[in-house]
């Protein structure tokens, strides 16, 4: 029998869920009559006792029968017993240099990582607070400045080019880092923003739409075309083609109708040399000003940047004259081959005409009779069925 077997009677005590409270209670209850008023502890007593010289006697039996093996546990334990004798001054010693560690490097460490967490949390806060300090002061420029449309026109639309000057730097500093969006005064502003973006990009566009020569002002445009590169640079290059094919088509229109009053056309090519000389001045202005987007170190301008987006190869000027070129050329010679009175009217008035058309280029070039331009060769060619 085995020693497993000799305690399959003791298993109750053996159990880890075992509770000597519990097995006691249990005890008594089971070796009492719940009908009598006395209660017996001495049978719980003989019981247990009895249970106690029946488990000596089995341990004296195991240790009879298993000596040799008892006697190799106890002399193993005597070895682990020295062994941790022997280990226990350099465990202490461990024990001593973790504890040093742990005091003089783990927990200061600790410090600064907390510490340096605090000063992070301290620094962001003062990055927005700075942040919301630029925000404020640049929404007391903008609302200073009188939105009304009256006000952004004023003096030569002077309020709407220092407006949305405003609203660039504001758009630039929201986007620039990622600090501005947490701030609700900022993502509240975006909306109203956005509003008044459009309304100045509406009053610009309405100003270069409707430009003719006797409304150009040098001031006036500037101040639009830097209003629309700060705020819409699409805009500014949409209108300004917008405005030399109007005005293209419009003196290409106008003298066509005129081929048939010979006595007309110098005036008529007179109002188209004003158009000529304001897109030179448009042109002149835009290349004395920085493009907004260009570093410090760049020499390009407003003009070089709408230039190149445009895909314009010329001259504002040079490709009016082109224009008008390409336009009358068929015109004038369907007349000519046509025959009849308008055309021999032409043909006979062929020096007057060509006459004034060099006056006319020379004029919106700022020269006298210069027969070497492009724009006079060009305009030239356009009249030579008169020949």
């Amino acid at each position: 029998m085995t020693a497993t077997q000799d305690l399959s009677d003791y298993e109750t005590y053996t159990d880890e869920s075992f509770v000597p409270v519990e097995f006691a209670n249990g005890l008594v209850v089971s070796t009492n009559d719940p009908e009598t008023t006395n209660i017996d502890i001495l049978t719980s007593l003989k019981r247990l006792k009895f249970d106690l010289r029946d488990l000596n006697k089995k341990i004296k039996k195991s240790i009879d029968v298993n000596y040799e093996s008892l006697i190799e546990e106890f002399e193993n334990l005597e070895k682990l017993s020295s062994t941790v004798n022997e280990i226990n001054p350099a465990l202490s010693h461990l024990n001593s240099s973790y504890m040093r560690l742990q005091k003089e490097i783990v927990d200061p460490y600790s410090e600064c990582v907390k510490l340096h967490l605090a000063l992070k949390k301290i620094h962001q806060t003062s990055t927005l607070i700075r942040s919301s300090l630029y925000f404020i002061a640049l929404i007391t420029k903008i609302e200073m400045i009188d939105s009304s449309d009256h006000s952004l026109r004023a003096d030569n639309y002077g309020n709407l080019e220092l407006i949305s000057e405003h609203l660039f730097k504001l758009k630039q500093y929201i986007s620039g880092t990622p600090y501005p969006r947490t701030l609700k005064i900022v993502r509240d502003y975006e909306l109203f923003q956005s509003s008044l973006v459009s309304h100045c990009v509406n009053i610009g566009s309405a100003y270069l739409k409707g430009l003719t020569p006797r409304e150009y002002n040098d001031q006036g445009v500037l101040n639009v075309a830097k209003s629309l590169m700060y705020i819409s640079p699409s805009t500014l290059y949409n209108r300004l083609q917008e405005v030399m094919t109007k005005l293209s088509s419009r003196s290409i229109n106008l003298i066509s109708r005129n081929f048939n009053n010979v006595n007309v056309l110098e005036n008529v090519f007179r109002q188209v040399s004003m158009d000529a000389k304001m897109l030179t001045s448009m042109q002149n202005v835009l290349e004395s000003n920085k493009w907004i987007e260009d570093d410090e170190s760049s020499a390009s301008n407003m003009w070089n940047q709408i230039q190149k987006f445009l895909d314009l190869n010329a001259p504002l000027c040079t490709i009016f004259w082109r224009d008008i070129a390409t336009g009358i050329e068929p015109r004038l010679k369907a007349i000519i081959q046509k025959g009849g009175p308008i055309a021999r009217n032409l043909k006979d008035s062929k020096e007057s005409i060509k006459q004034t058309v060099k006056n006319s280029v020379s004029d919106s070039l700022g020269k006298t009779d210069d027969g070497d331009s492009m724009e006079l060769t060009i305009m030239l060619n356009s009249v030579r069925s008169l020949d």
